[in-house]
């Protein structure tokens, strides 16, 4: 992996930190909670910024996402980018440009769709057969399982790594 990839991993994770360390200045809409959840009937019209301990989104976002907590679940569509730290990110939605996450166990479900590149770094990240990255993907961690498709290539630096799909 090249060191431009590496540095760009790292300030992901970092961004992610910082990002949702405290009470963004110019978001257009801000939750937090024990449980934030945005139901599926749900539209935010512009970016969300999201802490707590679960974060949920099953509705739509027209506008980037930052979120962190120890649960970060993405269900909905995002048609933006969308920065998580947490223990648990779960991706099965549609995410319409970048991810940026960094945690523990980090997954791109069957039902995921990235429409650009995927940048994370972690303990454990798996893309499961049927999930798929339109872009570039880009691991620091661990290990890694990949079974989705990852259409622009895969760069990684990690101790373990099973490929099982395409």
């Amino acid at each position: 992996m090249d060191r431009e990839w590496r540095r760009t991993l790292l300030l992901g994770a970092i961004g992610c930190l910082v990002l949702s360390a405290g009470h963004p200045a110019d978001a257009e809409e801000f939750k937090t909670g024990e449980q934030v959840i945005i139901e599926q009937d749900q539209v935010i019209d512009d970016d969300l910024y999201m802490t707590g301990d679960t974060m949920t989104v099953r509705g739509r976002v027209k506008g980037d996402v930052v979120a962190s907590g120890r649960v970060v679940r993405i269900e909905g569509t995002i048609e933006g980018d969308l920065i998580a730290a947490g223990q648990v990110v779960e991706i099965s939605g549609e995410i319409l440009d970048d991810v940026r996450m960094a945690g523990m166990t980090l997954t791109l479900s069957a039902e995921a769709r990235v429409a650009d590149a995927v940048f994370a770094t972690g303990f454990s990240f798996e893309s499961e057969a049927g999930s798929q990255v339109a872009g570039k993907t880009g691991l620091i961690g661990y290990q890694a399982v990949i079974g989705g498709e990852h259409l622009q290539g895969l760069e990684a630096s990690l101790v373990g790594l099973r490929i099982e799909g395409v």
